[in-house]
């Protein structure tokens, strides 16, 4: 797991999925970290999991990749393909 940048409203790691081996970008929002519980209650609000799989159905070279949406007592997370150049690229994370 190797943190790739971090904003407002979480984290986001670049992590192999034991599963499959595949290398995968993970956006996670912490739903209980002080002044930003509002913005992740706003988000559950503006990403319910049925939205989470559509997103998952769109296959788009200008859109990044979502492959799975999940949500526990303490974070939601995306699963996204990593971008490595562009303007989402790594690159411009460090």
């Amino acid at each position: 797991i190797t943190l790739l940048g971090k904003g407002s409203f979480g984290c986001v790691y670049e992590c192999e999925d034991k599963a499959d081996s595949q290398v995968y970008a993970v956006k996670v929002f912490y739903l209980h970290s002080g002044h930003l519980q509002k913005r992740c209650e706003a988000i559950q609000n503006l990403m319910p999991a049925e939205e989470a799989k559509i997103l998952s159905t769109i296959d788009h070279p200008n859109i990044v990749k979502v492959h799975e949406f999940g949500e526990t007592n303490t974070f939601i997370y995306l699963k996204m393909e990593v971008v490595r150049s562009g303007t989402l690229g790594i690159n411009h994370l460090t």
